[in-house]
């Protein structure tokens, strides 16, 4: 498969930016590169034909470029983690390929630290008097592994940031009269999350 260029343009606002449109098999498409890249396939001009390879590097860059651009705007409405952010982009129509590139270029800016959001959500879980296992359940919902998050509950009560021991009193005191039942408490505790 090839294509005749229809035209080459400098994007205005980002000089580093190359928009090519393209004419391939009756229809017009535009792809935006690098510079680089742009270099990388020779520099063609209006009028040109340029090959399959060329239309492929093209076509690959343009998609990894609009996968980013949309995480982004995902990632500014509220935190993902990788694999959260992979799906959402495979289901705004990416392939696997950008889509997995986007999310490793999120990772590697800084957008991503999932250890960071796993430590923010537990104390937030945990403020809320939830117990181990119902923190577990809501985190493997969000696409957190179970080993990644009991790695991080260790860690925390480790630092005494967690005390589940405290937590479970004080849900107990503030949930149940002292007279509750054995089997009342036992009804809470299951419902929180701290017993089967």
């Amino acid at each position: 498969m090839s294509g005749r260029i229809v035209s080459v343009r400098t994007k205005e606002k980002v000089k580093t930016l190359v928009e090519i449109t393209l004419l391939s098999d009756g229809e017009k498409t535009k792809y935006t590169v690098s510079e680089g890249t742009y270099r990388k396939i020779g520099c063609p001009l209006s009028g040109e034909i340029i090959d399959g390879d060329s239309l492929e590097i093209l076509s690959r860059e343009d998609e990894e470029r609009r996968a980013l651009i949309k995480a982004l705007s995902i990632l500014s409405y509220a935190d993902n983690n990788e694999h959260r952010l992979y799906t959402k982009l495979i289901s705004h129509g990416f392939g696997k390929d950008a889509a997995r590139a986007a999310v490793e270029e999120c990772v590697r800016l800084g957008y991503i630290d999932e250890d960071r959001q796993l430590e923010r959500y537990i104390l937030k879980y945990h403020e809320e008097l939830l117990g181990p296992k119902k923190i577990m359940a809501k985190l493997i919902s969000r696409s957190y592994s179970a080993s990644q998050i009991s790695k991080m509950i260790r860690a925390l009560e480790e630092e005494e940031k967690l005390d589940f021991t405290k937590t479970k009193k004080h849900l107990l005191a503030t949930k149940l009269p002292e007279d509750a039942s054995y089997e009342e408490k036992r009804k809470l505790l299951h419902k929180y999350g701290y017993i089967k």
